[in-house]
């Protein structure tokens, strides 16, 4: 042996076309087995989701609906008998509030596991407590003690301030607008109507 042959390092065999056929064969079926192991993780995780929504989100959205529609339900009763002094138009709050009890305990029951939804739940029936505490109670107690008449023919002319009747201390915008309009220093300033 002389020195240029030990010198050369091995020589590295070229690859035939059979061997380009197998490099080319190894890839595709790694990246279609990649591709497999990716959609059958996906297929999982969309089947997980599915469930959650099937099973807790879509039925407590639907008894989120129905409480809010036992709440607006309660007002619309309160508004008709505050109009009018019928005890029928009463139906609609107290249906409203068999509906508002079924819906949150319902709703309590789908959403026992998160803090924040049943902290929400607490805070929006608190809220409702709140509101026939008063409003509600206080207008449908004011009719059977005879200190309420139904509207009659001046409260067409004006209408009532709901906001004074619910908290006495406030009064709403169209009260405020109405006494700038008639104060003294306004007629004064435009003059004789």
């Amino acid at each position: 042996m002389t020195r240029s042959t030990a010198a050369r390092p091995p020589r590295v065999r070229a690859l035939t076309v059979q061997g380009w056929f197998r490099v080319v064969f190894t890839v595709l079926a790694v990246l279609g087995a990649a591709a497999v192991l990716t959609v059958a993780g996906l297929l999982a995780a969309g089947r997980h989701a599915s469930g959650d929504l099937e099973n807790g989100i879509l039925p407590a959205q639907a008894q989120a609906f129905r409480l809010q529609g036992a709440l607006v339900d309660q007002e619309t009763g309160v508004r008709g008998f505050g109009i009018t002094g019928n005890r029928q138009f009463l139906q609609p709050y107290t249906a409203g509030l068999a509906t508002e009890t079924a819906a949150a305990a319902r709703l309590r029951a789908l959403t026992g596991g998160n803090r924040q939804l049943s902290a929400d739940l607490a805070g929006l029936e608190r809220a409702a407590n709140a509101w026939r505490r008063t409003s509600a109670g206080p207008l449908i107690a004011l009719r059977p003690a005879g200190r309420w008449r139904p509207a009659g023919r001046r409260a067409r002319r004006t209408p009532p301030c709901w906001t004074r009747a619910r908290i006495p201390s406030t009064t709403c915008g169209r009260c405020s607008a109405r006494r700038t309009l008639t104060s003294p220093r306004r007629r004064r300033a435009t003059g004789p109507a």
